[in-house]
């Protein structure tokens, strides 16, 4: 089902401010919270959707991205939308909110008692040179943590409710003394939230994960380059309390090829010819990475000339134009030549002369 528009689903004008898109969220979240709806697989739903649209809408970065690109979102490859996504906060404003909701307005050591995204999984992906440079499709296995099916990611039986943490008082952190520090973590007992289920789930003991094992398809796209990550949305750690989950991000690492040398979009090769098509011209056979090619030879070539093959090169990742494939002339001369071969080399370089 196509998701709906978070403006929409706020019920807010796309010209709304920061308080108004706030007043929104926190009235929807209020009426569909699970707290108040326990069982209401409804009520859920729409409580998911809300927290997902204010998680866009909220972020200045996100929402520019939002209005421009939609529910597809920016070019992945995007530096800019690289950077906001790691150094921004998914659930940033959440806490003041759902801190007014379980009556502790104004209270800043108070976290998050709403749903919260799940951690993003990093892993390093090796593929070959060739691989990269047309695109391919890797399968792995990987074990993350998944939504609870028994709970749908609420830790707590079906028609059940949450209560304070009595670990904590709700705050969600708990602390110790280390040395002249006081030192703040997530409180063990609720894993940070504040609350904990009167009747814990039996399928997650009140987790809201289990540990899942999957086989998870990483497209990737013909040019891609070393350090290069990407993104397969949702296959990350589940969230908490309902929260969706995180990403997995791949970065990519690549084999060296003993054949050709990447620069950019460029490739470089070297091949040798002999002094005779040096002097006279010749056609050479060159092995690209697009298959294999014959260029002209000019006669009279000198060492290190180079040739260049147009749009034998790579694809560039960001549009549909690729590199060119250059080849670094090497003359080879010969150690051993016959009495004949130098008696006429020499006439050759009295006639040069």
């Amino acid at each position: 089902m196509a998701k709906r528009d978070y403006y929409e689903v706020l019920g807010i004008a796309r010209t709304a401010n920061s308080k108004e898109i706030k007043k929104a969220y926190r009235k929807a979240a209020l009426e569909y919270h699970p707290d108040k709806n326990p069982g209401d697989k409804t009520a859920e739903d729409k409580f998911k959707e809300v927290s997902e649209a204010y998680q866009t809408l909220s972020d200045e970065q996100k929402r520019k991205d939002y209005d421009a690109f939609g529910h597809s979102g920016p070019n992945p490859f995007d530096n800019q939308y690289r950077r906001s996504s790691q150094h921004s906060d998914p659930f940033r404003g959440f806490e003041d909110i759902f801190g007014e909701f379980f009556g502790r307005r104004g209270h800043h050591q108070t976290r998050p008692q709403g749903p919260q995204r799940g951690p993003d999984i990093n892993i390093s992906l090796t593929i070959d040179f060739l691989e990269a440079v047309k695109g391919c499709q890797k399968s792995i296995n990987l074990t993350r943590k998944d939504t609870c099916t028994g709970c749908t990611g609420l830790g707590q039986e079906p028609n059940t409710s949450r209560t304070v943490c009595d670990m904590c008082r709700g705050t969600g952190y708990s602390s110790f003394q280390q040395g002249p520090m006081v030192v703040q973590s997530a409180c063990p007992k609720c894993r940070g939230s504040g609350s904990i289920p009167t009747t814990p789930c039996s399928m997650c003991r009140g987790v809201g994960s289990i540990d899942v094992t999957d086989s998870i398809a990483i497209n990737i796209p013909p040019g891609i380059n070393v350090g290069n990550r990407l993104r397969v949305a949702g296959k990350g750690n589940a969230g908490s309390l309902g929260g969706p989950p995180g990403d997995l991000m791949a970065s990519i690492q690549i084999n060296p090829s003993r054949k050709f040398e990447r620069r950019g979009t460029d490739i470089h090769t070297t091949s040798r010819i002999s002094f005779v098509t040096a002097c006279l011209g010749g056609v050479l056979d060159v092995e690209t990475v697009q298959g294999n090619e014959k260029i002209k030879v000019p006669f009279g070539t000198q060492p290190n000339t180079t040739l260049r093959i147009h749009g034998k090169g790579i694809k560039n990742l960001r549009g549909s134009m690729y590199g060119d494939h250059y080849v670094h002339i090497e003359i080879q001369i010969p150690k051993k030549i016959t009495s004949e071969q130098r008696e006429l080399l020499r006439k050759f370089e009295q006639g040069s002369n």
